[in-house]
């Protein structure tokens, strides 16, 4: 279970090393979600780690406060998708820039509570 986590931490640190934002291609598509799962924090972002393993990044958060870390939250917002291709961590040289291929979760406008333990 601790190796599990630190899988999963890992990929939060690497999805959350986005370099090259000019070239990530964004869907216009938004709905209103709710997920519940764990709080955690990422490179440069509080991230939830729902209960079927996906990360969904906080749109204006840095980190939750201490006392929430690792605790199980509810979170309602406005989920956006970002998607990055490999060729958009290439620059003219051919040389890879961090981040990691595939479709990044943001909740905005986000409300959220802790749940009881």
């Amino acid at each position: 279970m601790k190796c599990s986590w630190i899988l999963l931490s890992c990929f939060v640190i690497l999805a959350a090393c986005w370099q090259n934002k000019d070239s990530i291609r964004e869907t216009m598509e938004t709905e209103m979600i709710t997920r519940s799962g764990v709080a955690q924090n990422g490179k440069g972002s509080a991230v939830l780690i729902a209960v079927d393993g996906t990360v969904y990044y906080i749109e204006g958060m840095d980190s939750w406060e201490t006392d929430v870390v690792g605790r199980r939250i509810k979170i309602t917002g406005v989920l956006q998708r970002e998607t990055m291709s490999e060729g958009d961590l290439k620059n003219e040289k051919g040389e890879y820039s961090q981040g990691v291929v595939g479709e990044k979760r943001i909740l905005n406008n986000v409300k959220w509570e802790v749940l009881e333990k």
